[in-house]
């Protein structure tokens, strides 16, 4: 299902307390911003959220990673497919 990420959807994820687990596929070449801050967003706040893979082009890998790193540095997280 394709699908641009908006801020009502994160908010929609936040609200599931049992989601562990979340895998996102992009075939963009450049993750813009707004979607990196979203995904630091889901990353952050989804509250049980152990493991987030995603397989992209992203050349923006680290740009998520810095973020997540700022905001929640008490969050234990796996991330797979970053680089």
């Amino acid at each position: 299902m394709a699908s641009e990420f908006t801020v009502k959807g994160v908010e929609s994820l936040v609200k599931m307390k049992q989601l562990k687990y979340i895998y996102f596929y992009t075939e963009d070449y450049e993750v813009p911003t707004i979607s990196t801050i979203l995904f630091v967003d889901i990353a952050g706040r989804v509250p049980n959220l152990s493991k987030i893979d995603f397989v992209s082009y992203m050349t923006k890998d680290m740009e998520f990673v810095q973020m997540y790193g700022q905001l929640y540095p008490d969050k234990n997280l796996l991330m797979h497919h970053l680089g």
